[in-house]
């Protein structure tokens, strides 16, 4: 029996042994074992976070590129072959193009080609060293990569050749040894692009939030876009409140806008429209000392950017700069009061002597003076509605008569803690506007007529609508109509 039940045991602990064997064998070990075996068919051994500087030699695309004949084919072997050069390195998070010029790079373009060289693996090794590259048009290679932690470290080199002459595969070599590799097409896609695309196609490199202030200078006038607390933003120079969402579509445009192609050091700026450009824009960016200054230009269908501390003009989409050549009026907050109208709890009408105190008293309105009167509840929010959708026409000048001193009407909305959220005043009519003013803006400005009509109402307006009572009928009508049945 004893014998039976440690015999148990030792089979249990076995099983054991073999569930825990399994376990790390399938989820861990065969794994890391798969890993190590695919890490042997890196062409180069660098990690991709390794790398600090990496160059590029591509043969430049034949114009007539296209199916060879064999006597191209044997003009080509014959020809010197002239590489074009991309060198960039890495400083900080950012990389930069060294050669053929120095400028910020696009960090994803870079970041496809580093990926691509550190993770090429090949798929098949040739037979031995090979004796003539040409074969595989490695004597003369299509890319040559280089790699390399630091100024002080070697280079790691892959080298790709021709395509296969069936299948999808490419001929490769890399650093640790002169064997000659089939890998796949794909490689290659990363390297096979032109210096633009390399390029940093940015104009702005700060975020849309990080601007503070904008200088526009457009055809005949000159303004200040400049940010205050509370995320607001005003026209400076005229003490005017601008549009917030007017400002961020210019905002949007100027930090979204990308070059599509570049012209470096170009001999004559009224070829892109920017001897005259339709805007200038100034601002600051963060880690500048100084403002930079962006001149847009347009000439028939194409848009051009042209940064003041660069040579280079920009290609961009010419759809931008129809929001970035608007005048300051474009950009005036026209909203004749800003509040969250679920926030009103009181409203006061003051006509004169006579006045409405309307207050908020859980879902329902009531009259302060008289709280037996019927209120709509529907009249009063539309009301309040209305006053947070109603636009200015536009501000008035200095000097103007508008009667704002002794006004026909006042609008005073009040939250639940008494905190005026909105104070208005009218004045007099000018044809078919009316006079305002807001507090906290200095400047008096016209609603239309209209408008203002549906703001000034009465005590009667507000009040629920009686129900109107169903006629009693008459015997006559009863007994006619009786009549008529028999």
């Amino acid at each position: 029996m004893k014998k039976n039940f440690n015999f148990t045991l030792v089979l249990g602990g076995v099983l054991v042994a073999l569930v825990l064997w399994y376990g790390l064998y399938e989820k861990k070990y065969k794994i890391t074992l798969k890993e190590a075996k695919e890490d042997t068919k890196r062409l180069i051994s660098l990690d991709r976070k390794e790398i600090q500087e990496f160059i590029l030699e591509k043969q430049p695309v034949s114009k007539d590129a296209g199916e060879d004949t064999s006597e191209k084919k044997a003009a080509t072997t014959a020809a010197p072959v002239t590489y074009e050069t991309f060198e960039f390195k890495k400083s900080g998070e950012d990389w930069y193009l060294t050669a053929p010029i120095k400028e910020l790079a696009d960090a994803s373009m870079v970041a496809s080609a580093i990926s691509a060289a550190s993770g090429a693996k090949y798929e098949r090794e040739l037979d031995g060293e090979a004796k003539d590259l040409s074969i595989y048009g490695l004597d003369k290679p299509r890319f040559k990569v280089r790699v390399r932690k630091d100024s002080n470290a070697p280079y790691e080199e892959l080298i790709i050749g021709s395509d296969t002459p069936v299948g999808f595969d490419l001929y490769a070599m890399g650093s640790k040894d002169k064997k000659v590799y089939l890998a796949s097409r794909s490689v290659k896609s990363a390297f096979d692009r032109p210096l633009k695309d390399f390029r940093n196609k940015k104009l702005v490199l700060v975020a849309s939030n990080e601007i503070p202030q904008l200088e526009v200078s457009v055809p005949g006038e000159s303004f200040i876009l400049k940010k205050k607390e509370g995320d607001t933003w005003e026209l400076s120079r005229d003490n005017l409140p601008a549009s917030k969402s007017e400002v961020q579509k210019s905002l949007s445009a100027l930090v979204g806008m990308r070059a599509k192609d570049f012209t470096d050091e170009p001999k004559n700026l009224s070829a892109f429209g920017l001897s005259q450009p339709i805007a200038r824009i100034q601002l600051k960016e963060k880690g500048q000392k100084d403002a930079v200054e962006i001149s847009l230009g347009r000439i028939k269908d194409k848009g051009y950017a042209k940064r003041s501390d660069k040579k280079t003009v920009f290609e961009v989409d010419p759809s931008s700069l129809q929001v970035l050549e608007r005048n300051s009026a474009d950009y005036q907050d026209r909203n004749l009061a800003d509040f969250n109208r679920f926030n009103v709890t009181q409203l006061k009408v003051l006509r004169g002597k006579d006045s409405l105190d309307l207050v908020k008293e859980g879902d329902n309105w009531i009259l302060s003076q008289k709280k037996d009167l019927p209120l709509d509840k529907t009249k009063v929010e539309a009301l309040i509605a209305k006053i947070q959708d109603t636009k200015i026409v536009q501000y008035a000048k200095a000097g103007n008569e508008t009667g704002l001193k002794n006004p026909q009407l006042e609008l005073v909305l009040s939250d639940k803690d008494g905190k005026a959220l909105a104070h208005l005043k009218f004045g007099q009519q000018a044809g078919a506007r009316v006079y305002g003013e807001r507090a906290g803006l200095d400047r008096a400005f016209l609603i239309a007529l209209t408008d203002f009509k549906n703001l000034n109402v009465t005590q009667a307006s507000l009040l629920k609508t009686p129900e109107k009572k169903a006629e009693k009928k008459t015997e006559t009508d009863q007994g006619g109509k009786a009549g008529d049945k028999g």
